[in-house]
């Protein structure tokens, strides 16, 4: 507690003088392409490394060195810098203004335990630059509640969801908890992804390097199976209906040949959908997820049936296409929009949408060029129908428009007013357990 007090003084020293910052307010404003650890593993040098990065497609690094920021602007790149609180306070302005600064690491995967610990970071890292966000990413198997009433992050990162089986496994569980949380707190969702699809990949860390008594080295690894494309597709896809506003990717060690700046055979499958993520983000950011459905058949989640959805028969858009996930989602102007994807990553799906009959135009985002196409639209009885390819693992995103403007209003969802009780508890629990900071 003296500690957290001693780092608000010298905020207060700081930047006392400085109101304007401090009436500063950060929104995310960009569909982040992370490459978390991006300085780790054995390359040449940093400019060949940043500069292989940015042709990779991400526009954004996590480098625990502050002083990267001028070669990662140079490159086009934000950073995500490792600084504490006393080391950002005396170095204001140089850190807050500079146009690479993405915001601030702090912590990764805490344990309830340390929330109080991260709290005071975070908060103090807020105080000294409201313009950035204090960045602590979240365990995926702890609830979110708990930590958003400890933690005052502005933006909700996770893991605990690499190593998907691609069928059958809680990480759609993991996926909707974190997409009520983001939606109830009013903050972004982003996660992270390996950039293998090996399952066996921190296994295979852990047995090697053991004999040598030493640290897993990232930079070795096993080889990424031979469908690694398309299950990496599928979790990027898959991630973006539950409404994600950016993929961070495990880790920069992976995506490079040993001793280079070249990229593995891992890395172009990651550039790959980079470069579509490049052209989708911008629409990304301005939707709001509204609902998930699956189609049989669903996800087999035994401790928790609930957490996959299936498509109720009398929602505005059907299908009797099996395998996919159908996220839906608002605009700003009350448009709808719906990210279709395939669950299956060794078969193409012919996907068959339909919708209400005053429906009056569907169009497909193009990933290539960056623009809508719209989609032939056959009537069916009183339903208006649309056909999509979707690849192994692959997902679009359709605009659909009526001639009402709108299809549907969405309901007060239940679950967000569960999880804001549940949020309002924790707040109180731990405003009780604070100690008195009047005496």
């Amino acid at each position: 507690m003296l500690r957290a007090i001693v780092i608000i003084l010298l905020i207060v020293m700081v930047t006392g003088c400085n109101h304007q910052h401090l009436d500063a307010k950060w929104e995310m404003s960009q569909f982040a392409i992370l490459l978390g650890w991006a300085s780790h593993g054995d390359h040449p040098t940093d400019e060949g490394k940043m500069e292989a990065i940015a042709k990779a497609g991400f526009n954004s690094v996590m480098w625990y060195d502050p002083n990267i920021l001028d070669l990662a602007h140079k490159y086009g790149l934000k950073a995500l810098v490792q600084i504490k609180p006393p080391h950002l306070i005396s170095g204001l302005p140089k850190f807050r203004e500079h146009p690479a600064n993405w915001g601030y690491y702090i912590g990764d995967e805490p344990a309830p335990a340390e929330y109080p610990g991260m709290t005071s970071e975070v908060e103090a890292t807020h105080q000294a630059d409201p313009s950035h966000p204090a960045y602590v990413n979240c365990h995926g198997a702890h609830p979110t509640a708990p930590f958003l009433a400890a933690v005052p992050v502005k933006l909700l990162s996770y893991t605990g969801t690499y190593q998907w089986l691609w069928y059958n496994t809680p990480h759609y569980k993991k996926m909707e908890a974190f997409r009520i949380a983001g939606l109830a707190a009013g903050i972004p969702v982003i996660r992270w992804i390996y950039v293998t699809a090996n399952p066996d990949v921190e296994t295979w860390q852990l047995k090697n390097m053991r004999s040598e008594n030493r640290k897993p080295d990232w930079s070795v690894h096993p080889p990424p199976p031979s469908d690694n494309a398309e299950k990496l597709r599928q979790s990027v896809y898959g991630s973006l209906c539950y409404g994600v506003k950016g993929i961070q990717w495990f880790t920069g060690a992976i995506l490079f040949k040993y001793g280079t700046s070249n990229l593995n055979d891992c890395g172009k499958d990651v550039a790959t959908l980079n470069w579509e993520l490049q052209k989708l983000g911008p629409t990304l950011m301005g939707l709001e997820s509204v609902e998930v459905f699956h189609t049989p058949p669903l996800p087999r989640i035994a401790e928790d049936a609930a957490a996959v959805r299936q498509l109720p028969v009398d929602y505005w858009v059907q299908t009797d296409t099996p395998d996919l996930i159908l996220g839906i989602f608002k605009d700003k102007q009350d448009n709808d929009y719906i990210m279709a994807a395939n669950r299956k990553i060794d078969s193409t799906r012919e996907a068959v949408l339909s919708f209400p009959q005053d429906v009056t135009k569907v169009a497909k985002f193009d990933r290539g060029e960056g623009e809508w196409t719209d989609l032939p639209l056959t009537k069916r009885g009183n339903r208006a129908v649309v056909e999509l390819t979707l690849a192994p693992g692959d997902g679009e995103l359709l605009r659909v428009q009526t001639a009402n403007v709108y299809i549907t209003k969405p309901r007060p969802d239940p679950r967000l007013l569960k999880w804001r009780a549940e949020f309002e508890k924790h707040k109180r629990n731990a405003a009780e357990l604070a100690p008195d900071q009047t005496e």
